[in-house]
């Protein structure tokens, strides 16, 4: 099982686009996606991507690594 972790906006390509196409080559991954906005509307778009934890950034940086480190550990 591999691990990603992606921004949802990126510039050149958005995270989901980058999702899908991981997800095409690579069925085993758990991919977490990170936002500056945590927002009903992307956390929806995230999880129906198939993104395993979706992220805020106005997270406190102690909770990230514990959820940047949970699929890590699978």
């Amino acid at each position: 099982m591999r691990d990603a972790f992606s921004d949802i906006s990126m510039s050149g390509m958005a995270g989901l686009e980058l999702l899908r196409l991981v997800k095409a080559k690579q069925t085993a991954i758990n991919e977490s996606m990170i936002a500056a906005y945590g927002d009903e509307a992307n956390h929806h778009k995230g999880v129906s991507s198939g993104s395993k934890e979706f992220i805020a950034k106005t997270i406190l940086f102690d909770s990230l690594k514990v959820k940047i480190a949970k699929p890590i550990n699978k």
